[in-house]
């Protein structure tokens, strides 16, 4: 089935516990086609909370949970590039993918920066493709490898041009946004401070 987009308020019943528990866990595992740490899965280091959040999440959308599913979550933490300037091309999200069933992320700071959040995107032309020199450069920044800005402005505006903004949601404690995986988006700017989320990606799942 395809998954609608979902905006869900609320989403905890006690995000104080589940931001208290991201404080404890360890951040270690990092990736070029995203910015920032990540902790590991929590199905490999706390499969309560794992099946709590996946059950929450289905829960939005199904009477009865599905049979099976395949799943990861984790928490994330992102620091700006650049300092005082959250509208530096460097703190801005590159439009994206996830190309699964859905993914999604939720917001942990108690006091964010609101456009901390996520925009939804459409093509202006109708052509979707990925261009490498950009991508180059954008795992460049995200691997730590200093990146010189004109090249960084010119390779994140071929991809940014080519999509027209159609949706902002903004960063909101206990806030979840459920992305379809073929829905293009992006982060907005990581903003003027950490960028504390859970982020999950729905790779299959069964329905009875």
């Amino acid at each position: 089935m395809s998954y609608p987009l979902i905006v869900k308020d609320d989403f905890f019943s006690d995000p104080d516990f589940i931001s208290k528990l991201s404080k404890e866990f360890d951040y270690s595992i990092s990736n070029k086609i995203y910015p920032g740490v990540r902790s590991q899965c929590f199905s490999k280091v706390n499969n309560k909370l794992f099946w709590y959040i996946g059950n929450r999440i289905f829960s939005l959308i199904h009477d009865n949970l599905p049979t099976y599913y395949h799943m990861k979550i984790a928490f994330q933490k992102i620091h700006p590039f650049v300092q005082d300037d959250k509208w530096n091309k460097k703190n801005l999200g590159w439009i994206h993918k996830d190309n699964c069933v859905f993914g999604g992320v939720i917001y942990l700071d108690k006091n964010p920066d609101k456009d901390a959040g996520t925009a939804i995107f459409k093509l202006k032309d109708g052509f979707d493709m990925q261009i490498d020199e950009s991508e180059f450069v954008k795992r460049k920044l995200y691997s730590g490898e200093e990146v010189d800005d004109k090249e960084y402005n010119n390779a994140y505006n071929i991809i940014r041009d080519r999509y027209e903004e159609t949706l902002r949601v903004p960063n909101v404690y206990n806030r979840l946004v459920l992305i379809p995986g073929d829905q293009t988006h992006a982060m907005i700017t990581i903003g003027d401070k950490e960028r504390n989320t859970i982020v999950f990606f729905c790779n299959q799942v069964n329905v009875t």
